[in-house]
């Protein structure tokens, strides 16, 4: 259930950040050991989930410079 305090864009940040965290660290998709994981027939490599937890870094560094400085309004 919603919060009516917080705004729609701090929902959309948190759904955001929780899709990103569950792609680069689920157990499906991070690369362990000699198994290389498919993602919708295609190799999920090394290089795609570093590029995956490129993308949540700056997400966070983006939230922090726009979002949050403002009081989250």
């Amino acid at each position: 259930m919603p919060n009516p305090r917080r705004s729609f864009a701090g929902w959309l940040w948190a759904i955001w950040f929780l899709l990103l965290v569950a792609l680069t660290y689920s157990p499906w998709i991070a690369p362990t050991g000699r198994h290389t994981p498919f993602l919708y027939g295609l190799p999920f490599t090394l290089f795609w989930w570093l590029l995956l937890t490129l993308a949540l870094l700056l997400s966070l560094y983006l939230f922090v410079a726009t979002y949050w400085r403002e009081g989250g309004r």
